[in-house]
């Protein structure tokens, strides 16, 4: 898995400044097919139905009440106000990153499983 953030700094069209982040994830072909297999490119990440205060500070960074693995392979685009919420565009994207990982953890342990459990398929006995 390779994620990859890339920040901006924009002006708008009243002279104030915006900051944009650019998150995109790769994900390898094993762990694309391992996680189609499972079926969990589609589940909420960050945010969903039950909007706390951090899942609303989502919604108001990237536009959205949710943010898949889906979402972040076609990219993503969070956006703040100034260098006041410079602060939150930085928790997004430590927010990303730690659910990547996890995300990741969750792939490789399954793909784990998968194989201990072929193996015992697999299993032979001489008499």
């Amino acid at each position: 898995m390779k994620i990859s953030f890339e920040r901006h700094t924009v002006k708008g069209l009243f002279g104030k400044t915006y900051y944009k982040s650019a998150i995109q994830v790769t994900l390898q072909p094993e762990e694309k097919e391992v996680a189609r297999q499972q079926n969990i490119l589609k589940v909420a990440l960050l945010g969903g139905k039950d909007l706390e205060e951090e899942e609303a500070a989502i919604a108001y960074i990237c536009r959205k009440l949710s943010v898949t693995m889906k979402d972040l392979e076609r990219g993503i685009v969070a956006k703040v106000r100034g260098e006041s919420e410079l602060r939150q565009l930085s928790w997004f994207e430590n927010q990303v990153r730690q659910r990547c990982r996890d995300f990741k953890s969750l792939l490789e342990s399954v793909a784990t499983s998968q194989e201990n459990f072929l193996e015992s398929l697999c299993f032979e006995e001489e008499i």
